[in-house]
């Protein structure tokens, strides 16, 4: 048998040992506060960074994501701008299974899981007519796949539906401004204005808006377009929430010649000028 011992030795400080203060750190995800996210609420349930919580496509009120028996994804506004989405089509580029079926600028006719929902969406839950939105006026696209229409009736393609929820007042007092440039002499300023008008949240306003301006890699095409989104929030009581929202846009575009055949622009051209190039 063996017998084995550890020896335990006690151990002063030094009494030149001096104690620190505790120090206490706090994070903040970066976005969440004024100013850096366009104006959007800190801990705003709809939109944290690139994972949203909640939807209401699905269910037509919030819910949780992870709760939704159906496949949701969400296009938050943080994803739109860090890509620099200038068109529907582009912010749209990040949802599988779905795929811009129209070239019109900023155009929402999409082929979701293979069917053509070309005019079968909704703009802040109700039924889209302009089929036209300009990627400035939006605060996150929700994409509900599959048969959508057991929820919104109508004749909804199978393939699902897609819904632009746009911009509406905040609790902030806030001006932001940007102006993008490009190739082919692609000028688009932008503004976004959000102010409390009462100071106590009752009733705020918020204007957003862009212009742009290009020419794009086609003999004689173009692109033009103004857009303007002004929307109005009251709360008469705590519990209630009236939104009066209203859009212009402006769109004039041009694919090159071929699109007027009449127009004075192909009158002009040489007889050596070919259609089929670029």
């Amino acid at each position: 048998m063996l017998l084995s011992t550890t020896a335990v030795l006690a151990q002063s400080a030094p009494p030149d040992t001096v104690a620190l203060e505790q120090i206490t750190v706090a994070g903040e995800r970066r976005g969440a506060a004024f100013g850096a996210n366009g104006g959007r609420m800190p801990n705003d349930p709809f939109v944290q960074g690139y994972t949203p919580k909640q939807t209401t496509t699905a269910l037509k009120i919030p819910a949780p994501i992870q709760d939704i028996p159906v496949s949701v994804q969400v296009v938050p506004q943080e994803l739109i701008q860090d890509r620099g989405a200038l068109t529907v089509r582009q912010a749209i580029d990040t949802v599988s299974g779905v795929t811009s079926s129209n070239a019109i600028p900023g155009s929402q006719s999409f082929r979701i899981r293979g069917f053509n929902d070309g005019f079968s969406n909704l703009r802040d839950g109700f039924r889209e007519t302009s089929n036209q939105q300009d990627v400035q006026g939006i605060e996150r696209i929700e994409v509900l796949k599959g048969p959508a229409s057991v929820l919104y009736g109508g004749n909804l393609a199978a393939g699902g539906v897609v819904n632009i929820v746009t911009k509406t007042p905040v609790d902030l007092n806030f001006a932001n401004a940007a102006l993008t440039g490009g190739s082919f002499g692609l000028v688009r300023p932008t503004f976004d204005v959000n102010q409390d008008l009462t100071g106590d949240g009752r009733l705020a306003m918020r204007v957003t808006g862009a212009f742009e301006r290009t020419d794009t890699y086609r003999d004689f095409a173009y692109g033009d377009s103004k857009f303007v989104n002004p929307s109005l929030r009251w709360r008469p009581t705590a519990q209630d929430e009236i939104i009066v929202r209203a859009q212009v846009l402006q769109s004039n575009f041009s694919y090159g010649p071929y699109q007027s055949p009449l127009s004075r622009t192909t009158l002009r051209l040489p007889y050596s000028f070919s259609f089929s190039d670029p």
